[in-house]
């Protein structure tokens, strides 16, 4: 197991995989690792989600860097929800040419917002704080 803690917003998130190694999946036009993250906060049950690293760290293990970026990903996840007017607004700014797979991005990203949300961390703060 890898983890590592990042304070946000005066809140501590705990950003953990069990299998540092991953699984080798197709996505994206490349082969990359995905991963099973968990990001916790004291208090607000956890956010499992899946997490696809970059074809360039294949065939790569996950390390902290890789857990940070996890963290960026759902909160920019997150924020792309909260800027969206609607799931038909999102999906077009997300250029989706397939509607359902915009819907389940849509539906993906309400519940990164959802946990951030419960957690009371402001994702716009939180990622200017997190500085990628």
């Amino acid at each position: 197991m890898i983890q590592t803690e990042i304070v946000l917003c005066g809140k501590t998130i705990k950003v953990s995989c069990k299998n540092e190694n991953g699984a080798t999946c197709e996505k994206w036009g490349g082969r990359r690792n995905r991963f099973a993250i968990t990001i916790s906060v004291e208090g607000v049950e956890d956010y499992k989600t899946p997490y696809y690293d970059s074809i360039a760290n294949y065939p790569k293990p996950l390390n902290e860097n890789g857990l940070k970026n996890a963290l960026y990903c759902a909160l920019s996840d997150a924020s792309c929800c909260r800027g969206s007017r609607d799931m038909d607004d999102f999906i077009s700014e997300m250029g989706y040419e397939d509607y359902e797979e915009g819907k389940r991005a849509y539906r993906a990203c309400e519940i990164a917002d959802g946990f951030f949300n419960e957690c009371d961390i402001d994702v716009y703060q939180a990622l200017e704080e997190l500085d990628m």
